[in-house]
């Protein structure tokens, strides 16, 4: 139960991780959880890990997680600064009304999205009408959330799964290509942007 306890305070998740073969040594000192021992987890009446009440392991736990998932994310450069705030509709002079209508109706699908994010949310239309400004926002507004989110572009997903085929640069990157997969899948939120410009093969 400690090894799992110890293992899970260092990704961030409850059991089934991997031990490091090195042993980790956690310190106790005067500002320690006495209830968790400093590990963030504490175990359950069905013996199950839950994240310690009394020190606010929850957030720890959520901020370990997310930022485990970040380095998948395509969410730099420009995307960093779109915001919902900064979302411009054209007036309906330039674009039609039709048009001025279903952007509305897509940023508010959006931004709802990003307030609480259930089921799926599909936004499609030709090239230069917002989705990957709408897709950054959301990335961002569940970011500052601490939500575990993955935003990236189709070709890129492939890449990085495509990379793994390689045996040395899946040793290198200590990761499968299959495990790669199972981040894809297990993400809370991914968010994929550029659908339909990979080419399949």
């Amino acid at each position: 139960q400690a090894a799992a306890r110890l293992a899970s305070k260092i990704n961030g998740t409850a059991p089934g991780t991997s031990i490091d073969a090195k042993p980790i040594v956690i310190e106790a000192t005067a500002t320690t959880c006495p209830t968790c021992g400093g590990t963030d987890w504490i175990i359950g009446t069905s013996d199950n890990l839950l994240p310690c009440p009394a020190c606010g392991a929850s957030e720890r736990i959520a901020q370990r997680k997310a930022a485990s998932v970040a380095k998948y994310s395509s969410g730099n450069g420009r995307a960093e600064l779109q915001t919902f705030d900064n979302f411009i509709i054209p007036p309906a002079s330039k674009i039609g009304i039709p048009a001025t209508i279903h952007l509305k109706a897509c940023l508010a699908a959006a931004e709802k999205f990003g307030n609480k994010p259930h089921g799926w949310l599909i936004i499609h239309g030709t090239t230069g009408n917002g989705k990957s400004h709408l897709s950054a926002s959301v990335y961002n507004k569940l970011k500052a959330k601490v939500v575990s989110t993955i935003y990236s572009t189709a070709p890129d997903i492939l890449k990085s799964i495509q990379s793994l085929f390689d045996d040395e640069t899946a040793k290198a990157e200590g990761v499968t290509a299959a495990q790669r997969i199972a981040t894809y899948q297990t993400v809370p939120v991914l968010i994929v942007d550029d659908l339909g410009a990979d080419h399949a093969t």
